[in-house]
């Protein structure tokens, strides 16, 4: 069964400056994003999630790329090298987290280890604060050592690790595990014939994700529905 486990690593740092080294290389320009970078950024985006599941290169566009549609304040920067994208950093409010912003940095692997991804990082904590005074976190996953490493020693700490199962509901085991569970004395039953956008859903949904950051990053008020708008496509059958 693929596993995509990511951790998450909120944080209270200084920003770090620029290195002068770096500076007086002739560093890629720190600039906002224009639409014109689109291309460039959705090619960086699938360079690091080319073998994993859709859903991750879809979650991480979303941050990157500005919704047409507005939406939550966001803010994309890009490391700009002799005209072509060598980096990404951005940052995104989180409605039902008011007390973060979300945040993710990505660096062409043939330029990295040059301070490029601490660049980005200062400017993404900069207009951060533009936002408030709200904490910033990320997403990592357990595999990638050198993200871990960057993220550590720029301050950031380990709060949570969360997990996305995807199964065959057909699958024998499976169904096996299904009728063991409706066999329990639990209390509880399976129905296997609820959409997604089902409002019961969303709010089985809801109370499992306020429990899972109930210590560190408390759900703001939101709706079963809101939920169930926010997750359901998120649910794949198959």
């Amino acid at each position: 069964m693929p596993d995509y486990s990511r951790q998450t690593f909120p944080s209270f740092g200084v920003a770090p400056s620029i290195p002068r080294w770096l500076r007086a290389a002739g560093a890629p320009t720190i600039r906002p994003y224009a639409e014109s970078d689109r291309s460039a950024i959705e090619a960086l985006v699938r360079a690091r999630f080319g073998t994993d599941h859709p859903l991750m290169i879809k979650r991480s566009l979303s941050l990157h790329l500005p919704s047409p549609d507005g939406g939550p304040w966001h803010r994309t920067l890009v490391a700009d090298q002799d005209g072509g994208v060598v980096g990404v950093g951005s940052a995104i409010g989180m409605p039902w987290h008011p007390r973060i912003v979300l945040a993710d940095v990505m660096v062409a692997e043939a330029v990295r280890r040059r301070g490029i991804g601490t660049a980005l990082l200062a400017q993404v904590r900069t207009e951060a604060r533009s936002a408030g005074n709200q904490k910033l976190f990320s997403q990592i996953r357990p595999n990638s050592v050198g993200g871990r490493a960057f993220a550590e020693a720029r301050g950031f700490r380990h709060v949570m690790r969360s997990r996305m199962w995807r199964f065959d509901p057909d699958d024998p085991a499976i169904r096996a595990w299904a009728d063991r569970a409706m066999e329990g004395a639990h209390g509880y039953r399976i129905d296997d014939a609820v959409e997604s956008t089902n409002p019961r859903v969303g709010s089985a949904i809801r109370d499992l994700y306020d429990w899972m950051h109930a210590d560190w990053n408390p759900l703001g008020p939101v709706s079963a529905s809101e939920v169930s708008a926010a997750f359901g496509p998120q649910i794949i059958p198959g």
